[in-house]
């Protein structure tokens, strides 16, 4: 199973090795690889935040995060990551990533930051 592997990757002491193994990690719904990455990212850890931003956005609503996902784009933000931000759904996380991609001049090519009158937190 590649989530066993991925896992096991992720304890490396190489921090691209452990950061890209966060990133695939972060794109499997599985109980184990949430697990590792709840136990993984720890307040303060930018980076490894921002390797794992997808997993953070699907629980926008534990404390911390969206702070933490707001430092992510600030320090290691890139187009596809503004993109989930803005269709996560979270109007906070759509305004971050709307003034980065503005501030980056980005915006012509992140159209899903757009108003769309849809929002799934208030």
């Amino acid at each position: 199973m590649p989530g066993r592997e991925l896992i096991r990757v992720f304890g490396s002491d190489t921090d691209d090795v452990r950061l890209e193994a966060a990133r695939a990690l972060s794109q499997i719904d599985d109980p184990r690889a949430a697990e590792t990455l709840n136990a993984g990212v720890r307040p303060g850890d930018v980076k490894l935040a921002a390797a794992a931003y997808r997993f953070l956005l699907r629980r926008d609503d534990q404390p911390g995060n969206q702070e933490l996902l707001r430092q992510a784009l600030e320090t290691y933000g890139r187009p596809d990551m503004a993109r989930d931000f803005c269709g996560s759904g979270n109007r906070v996380l759509k305004m971050l990533a709307k003034n980065w991609a503005e501030e980056k001049h980005y915006s012509q090519v992140i159209p899903e930051c757009e108003d769309s009158g849809w929002s799934r937190h208030p």
